[in-house]
């Protein structure tokens, strides 16, 4: 049976093409998406000068599903000055 309406069945088909892409899509993010039971705090002191790229590499990480063991991670940088860091690590030996 032909449609009246040229073009109806080529659209129709285009619009399912789609609408079943994009679902594919969209499910493909979720799946691959971490899911986080719940978060792990990391603070990592650096120097002035390195925290700036330190900070955007941390950031891009946790950006990108930084997750172990279905735990999320969150990154905090603190600019420090070394001989202070020092102190603490050498305190805590």
């Amino acid at each position: 049976m032909r449609s009246k309406i040229p073009g109806v069945a080529a659209a129709a088909s285009a619009t399912a093409l789609v609408v079943v892409a994009a679902g594919a899509w969209f499910g493909y993010r979720e799946l691959i998406q971490p899911s986080c039971s719940g978060q792990i705090k990391l603070s990592v002191a650096v120097s002035a000068e390195l925290a700036p790229a330190v900070d955007a590499a941390a950031g891009q990480w946790v950006s990108d599903g930084a997750a172990v063991g279905g735990t999320c991670i969150a990154v905090d940088v603190i600019a420090s000055e070394p001989v202070d860091v020092a102190a603490v690590v050498a305190g805590m030996v």
